[in-house]
């Protein structure tokens, strides 16, 4: 238990059941995140970094580690314009990328989105496209990327028509199955689970992309880790 793990998003629906993941396990000796805000939260292995993430190449010398998940997004809603949307899906995602992998980082563990491409007609996933491409291309030893459909669970700031498709998916998932099996929910919490596996595998492809069908059965599957290469 010598490695350092960075969380960032930490205050999201996944990034707060991802970090219970991270402090309730003993993989790594030290969790640092990175936020806006400080959490309020104490533990022995958790360090905070608080700051603008238009500051965050000042903050870098802290925030040394081996493993880097990145649960950082919002919506255009939220966001209130595109160029927002951007700077916060894409340059900061990038930057925080191109900053841990100069300071030896190993591993990118991105959380993305169902339908994620540079070739989408949809700006949201166009975003998330060219984000895949670009980290890619940043050659870390090993990169995952998350794909999940939509999210269930208690979000800080409920968003009435996701909780509404979300009821509704919910019920007709066991009837999705074959090529569809990717747009079923995924509980955020059994997102956090399988990126945490992810994270804790002793030998990975350079590349992971894992869909909704894949994430629903590393949360099942205990042995996950054991079981891949």
């Amino acid at each position: 238990m010598e490695k350092t793990a960075l969380l960032v998003g930490a205050t999201g629906l996944v990034g707060r059941a991802l970090l219970a993941q991270l402090l309730d396990a003993e993989d790594y000796a030290q969790v640092i995140t990175l936020s806006r805000r400080r959490i309020d939260l104490q533990h022995a292995r958790l360090r905070q970094v608080v700051c603008d993430f238009d500051e965050m190449a000042l903050r870098a010398p802290e925030l040394s580690a081996e493993d880097v998940y990145c649960c950082l997004g919002t919506t255009l809603r939220q966001a209130g314009d595109k160029a927002r949307f951007l700077r916060v899906d894409y340059d900061y995602v990038m930057q925080l990328a191109t900053l841990m992998r100069q300071h030896g980082a190993r591993h990118f563990i991105l959380l993305s989105a169902l339908g994620a491409s540079e070739r989408s007609l949809f700006f949201y996933s166009r975003v998330k496209g060219r984000l895949e491409r670009d980290l890619i291309q940043l050659n870390y030893p090993c990169t995952s990327i998350f794909r999940p459909s939509l999210l269930l669970g208690e979000r800080a700031n409920p968003r009435l028509q996701e909780r509404w498709a979300g009821r509704a998916l919910s019920v007709l998932s066991p009837l999705i199955r074959g090529p569809l099996t990717d747009l079923r929910p995924v509980p955020a919490a059994q997102l956090a689970q399988a990126m945490f596996a992810a994270g804790r595998r002793q030998a990975c492809p350079c590349l992971s992309i894992y869909a909704s069908r894949d994430i629903l059965s590393m949360a099942k599957i205990p042995s996950f880790i054991e079981q891949q290469p």
